[in-house]
């Protein structure tokens, strides 16, 4: 049941009973009333019940173009969310691509003497104090997506369209971005979690995404 016109009704029913009254109030001070300082109200009196009988008319209008207003507004930015989660998709995808182009050729033997410099990596991050191993997920993170040919800003949209990130998305690399690089790395079971992005991490989220 739509209550906007019975609304609509009882508020036109009130600015009519209330311009009504202003009016016989201007009639009252101007035609019958003695008295000098009551007769100079009548233009106020004229003024309210004009204002009264012209408000049934002009605020729906009025709300009318609010109501257009907003929803313009949200279409803007609704297209604008949409345009920046496809920029983001294609990044990532591209990203991949690369990575997946540049690992196809590197031997075997150079694979595993990085894996093994990864887990020496690893176990200096996790002994460092809370504020130096931020700093060092950080720098590590913003070369990796710059390598990677990725902002932060898509990265963030990317953990929170895969539930892990619930923060500001800006291009602000942040501890709850680390926090949330390393929830998803603990989530997915992967060997390093270690709050930083970079090739293995980037590679899981494309899985996850897939998916």
């Amino acid at each position: 049941m739509n209550n906007k016109e019975p609304n609509q009704k009882h508020l036109t029913r009130i600015s009519y009973c209330l311009s009504m009254f202003a009016m016989a109030m201007f009639v009252f001070v101007s035609f019958f009333s003695d008295n000098v300082e009551m007769q100079t109200q009548g233009i106020f009196w004229f003024g309210v019940a004009s204002i009264f009988g012209l408000l049934p008319t002009v605020l729906p209008f009025t709300t009318k173009l609010k109501v257009l207003d907003f929803e313009l507004e949200f279409k803007e930015k609704l297209e604008e969310v949409e345009k920046r989660v496809e920029k983001a998709e294609e990044a990532f995808s591209r990203a991949f691509e690369n990575l997946q182009r540049d690992e196809k050729d590197l031997p075997p033997d150079f694979l595993e003497r990085r894996s093994r410099h990864w887990d020496e990596w690893d176990e200096d991050l996790q002994n460092l104090p809370g504020l130096e191993r931020f700093q060092a997920q950080r720098k590590n993170s913003l070369i990796y997506l710059e390598k990677l040919g990725l902002t932060v800003r898509e990265l963030k949209e990317k953990l929170a369209q895969l539930g892990f990130y619930e923060g500001e998305v800006n291009n602000s690399f942040s501890r709850d971005l680390a926090q949330a690089i390393e929830d998803f790395q603990r989530a997915n079971n992967m060997r390093h979690i270690d709050g930083m992005f970079g090739q293995l991490t980037l590679a899981k989220m494309k899985e996850r995404l897939d998916d």
